[in-house]
């Protein structure tokens, strides 16, 4: 049986030489990844800051998107009741003027041909927004699809029908309930 002997003190002395540069070279990679953790968490707080920066801008964009959808919106109505208005004073000069043409003898009707349908349309168009105001729908029902062929191809005074449709409708506004609808409806009969 052997007995291990103790190592002499020169390779004691050579072991913890070489031990020291590593332990010394440990040490060291320690407080670097002890660094870069601290960076890293660091640089975590400022991500997230920046995320949150980020979002909160995206919310004010959203917030003035919307706020610009608002004021698109009130633009939009107000240019429609501007345009109401102008139909409506257009409308009110030219029955001023056929009432002197009247007066002097020198109203006419033209014949032209023209689209009821379409007319009908546009007197939808024009009162609109007067409609959407009161929540009242506006429709037009053609009794029969044969008479659409004669509705297409109607001869007359076209600004005459129109002006008549803009009088009956705005009054059927005045009279209708809120939420409720206007139905004109075109039928051809034989005379």
């Amino acid at each position: 049986m052997s007995i291990a002997k103790a190592p002499d003190p020169p390779t004691a002395k050579k072991f913890l030489q070489l031990e020291l540069p590593v332990l010394s070279q440990l040490q060291s990679l320690k407080m670097q990844i002890e660094g870069l953790a601290n960076k890293f968490k660091e640089n975590q707080t400022k991500i997230l800051s920046e995320l949150d920066f980020m979002n909160s801008h995206l919310s004010c964009i959203e917030e003035r998107k919307k706020n610009s959808a608002k004021q698109l919106h009130a633009s939009e109505e107000s240019l429609s009741h501007v345009l109401l208005s102008q139909h409506m004073m257009e409308n009110l000069i030219n029955d001023l003027l056929d009432l002197a043409k009247l007066e002097n003898n020198t109203f006419t009707l033209t014949n032209e041909p023209f689209d009821l349908a379409k007319t009908v349309y546009e007197a939808f168009d024009i009162l609109l927004h007067q409609a959407n105001e009161r929540k009242i729908g506006l429709r037009a029902k053609i009794d029969s699809k044969d008479n659409l062929r004669f509705i297409q191809h109607l001869y007359g005074d076209q600004r005459r029908y129109l002006q008549i449709l803009l009088n009956f409708i705005s009054n059927s506004l005045k009279f209708t309930d809120r939420k409720g609808f206007i139905t004109v409806v075109i039928s051809v009969k034989e005379i």
